[in-house]
């Protein structure tokens, strides 16, 4: 049987992200992966991502998203990588929308840059854009493009030079606890640990064994042809009461003169290994409606259309805590769609948690929220 100090299941990029901060601080990690990332099994699918400064999920995340910038600011010096482009984003939505008045409560409380755009001024900005009468644009001029490929390398690549020994494409099957430490079992060994951490994005809900309100829901990414109607268009974020209270779309630049859309919510729900993972007709006509609606003049077809998964928690907020069977095992879940641009600062958070310190600002992502009673 292997020997180790610390098991990571799950070197996606929550995974990697901790992996790192736990070698620098001088820990021994072993970190595992069903598969090789970058993959299409899980929740980084796509060549980018939007990353706000802002946020409609709560107050408690705005000192993660300043922390997780000045991160991938120090990562990008370090190994001489692109991984943020400064581009600006369109955030559209109603005054009663989800998306409004949260980011722009986000946006004050944590002293970053907005103005406040008239739908008429949106689209005189950019002519192809259709933003109704009745709708409120906040322009954030500090959202970034972040480019998922050279991020997930370059996490890697700190991890391993700080000394962690990642084994791709290799499942864990299970783990125990053993004493006070664990063994993980996989399908081509054994290992014996003092601690655990389970980010194994999509499949946590198998192998945490806790009871946590989660749902793997499917999600499509279409790319189409950057043209003349989508020449110099920003990161776009916007509601769709069409669609449902809480969803909408969002879109952005992609490397080669591309530019991806995306439905926010509203997908298939079920076990990752039973999702679709093929883009059919339906999905393409859901998106081709949804645009119809913001981007009523991009009439050409798609170049290319995927998917991805989120692990959705209730509220949208990620969960993260100690095992209830025993602090040597930490678990983090429950992306909600939200959570890449966030990494080096959640990897930040969950090496704290594993090395056991309290971190009680990260009180509001224990799922007790989940349990508790509404007030009499």
């Amino acid at each position: 049987m292997e020997q180790t100090e610390i098991v990571i299941i799950g070197a996606g990029v929550w995974g990697s992200a901790t992996a790192a901060q736990l070698a620098r601080r001088g820990h021994d990690v072993l970190a595992l992966d069903r598969w090789t990332p970058p993959h299409p099994n899980g929740s980084h699918s796509g060549r980018t991502r939007l990353a706000r400064q802002s946020m409609h999920e709560g107050s408690g995340y705005v000192p993660l998203s300043e922390r997780t910038f000045q991160l991938w600011a120090e990562l990008e010096a370090e190994y001489g990588a692109e991984i943020l482009r400064r581009e600006g984003a369109l955030i559209i939505d109603r005054p009663d929308g989800p998306l409004y008045a949260a980011s722009r409560d986000s946006l004050d409380l944590g002293g970053w840059d907005y103005e406040m755009w008239t739908p008429q001024k949106a689209m005189a900005a950019h002519p192809a854009l259709h933003v109704a009468d009745d709708e409120m644009v906040i322009y954030e001029p500090g959202a970034r493009l972040l480019l998922v490929e050279p991020a997930l390398r370059v996490l890697h690549e700190d991890a391993r030079r700080h000394g962690v020994r990642f084994v791709l494409g290799e499942q864990a099957l299970s783990w125990e606890f053993d004493g006070a430490g664990v063994v993980v079992r996989t399908d081509a060994r054994t290992v014996r640990a003092d601690r655990l951490l389970i980010t194994a994005g999509v499949y946590g809900p198998d192998l945490i064994g806790v009871d946590l309100p989660l749902q793997v829901e499917r999600q499509i990414l279409v790319t189409w042809e950057a043209g003349p109607e989508l020449a110099g268009a920003p990161l776009l974020y916007w509601g769709d009461a069409e669609l449902g209270p809480t969803s909408g779309g969002y879109g952005c630049p992609e490397p080669g003169g591309h530019y991806k859309f995306a439905i926010h919510h509203e997908g298939t729900v079920g076990h990752p290994d039973d999702l679709d993972k093929t883009v059919g007709e339906a999905d393409l006509k859901a998106m081709r409606d949804l645009l119809a609606r913001r981007l009523p003049g991009l009439t050409r077809a798609h170049l290319e259309a995927k998917t991805c998964m989120y692990t959705n928690t209730p509220d949208e907020g990620w969960i993260f805590d100690r095992h209830p069977g025993g602090d040597q095992v930490v678990y983090a879940t429950g992306d909600s769609g939200r959570s890449f641009r966030y990494a080096p600062a959640i990897g930040e958070c969950l090496a704290d948690l594993v090395e056991g310190e309290a971190r009680a600002d990260l009180d509001f992502l224990r799922p007790a929220r989940f349990r508790q009673s509404p007030a009499v």
